[in-house]
């Protein structure tokens, strides 16, 4: 609703007809259209305060994008390659558990005989060293592979959501500057609603004042 209105205002600022102009507002517009003044009466964001986002209207706001600030200061160049490190890192430990399992116990005129498990044999079973690094292996590759279905997933949900504001497909900014872009947005809408608030409780209380002096008057007289 926001963002409608938002768009609405914007393709009459610029077209003189909420009929006419742009189908979709790309969010690093927003700044832009946050600055610009109506006259006397404010800015495009005091207008919104005034027809749409009162108090409730931003509490429900805010609680809805409560993750925005940390999506915004979160790279997901840098993630990506936090989840290359550790995929090297469980590699790794599989190579590591592959070499560990194979003990050398003697040799023949054909070479080293080999045995699978010797470590765990030695130490009890499962329990052994390689046993552990085992369980290791298999908790690193269930972690990767849980962590590599969320990245993906993620990253759709950005393109889509980028996409549903406007953003061209063969160019997207960086989920972080896309971010940042809304909640910058946000930050200045909510200092506006905060003042407009407090205007409103002023306004209020003259209002009352300037009733009861006119109650006053009426019984003096």
């Amino acid at each position: 609703k926001l963002l409608r209105t938002v768009l609405t205002m914007a393709n009459y600022i610029k077209y003189g007809s909420s009929n006419e102009g742009a189908k979709s507002l790309p969010v690093r517009s927003l700044a832009a259209f946050a600055s610009f003044k109506l006259g006397s009466g404010g800015s495009t964001l005091h207008y919104l305060c005034r027809t749409l986002c009162d108090a409730s209207f931003m509490h429900d706001l805010q609680d809805d994008l409560s993750h925005l600030a940390g999506a915004a200061r979160q790279s997901f160049a840098a993630l990506k390659q936090e989840l290359a490190e550790f995929r090297a890192l469980a590699k790794l430990a599989e190579s590591q558990l592959q070499a560990d399992s194979v003990s050398t116990v003697g040799s023949t005129d054909d070479g080293p005989v080999r045995t699978i498990g010797a470590a765990d044999a030695a130490a009890g079973g499962s329990a052994g060293p390689t046993g552990r690094l085992q369980e290791l292996a298999r908790a690193l590759k269930q972690e990767l592979s849980d962590l590599e279905a969320a990245a993906e997933l993620a990253e759709m949900r950005v393109e889509d959501a980028q996409r549903f504001l406007g953003e061209s497909p063969k160019k997207m900014p960086p989920s972080e500057e896309f971010f940042g872009h809304i909640a910058g947005f946000l930050e200045v809408l909510g200092a506006t609603a905060a003042e407009t608030s407090r205007s409103r409780a002023r306004s209020a209380s003259l209002a009352e004042r300037g009733r009861g002096s006119m109650s006053s008057s009426d019984v003096q007289g």
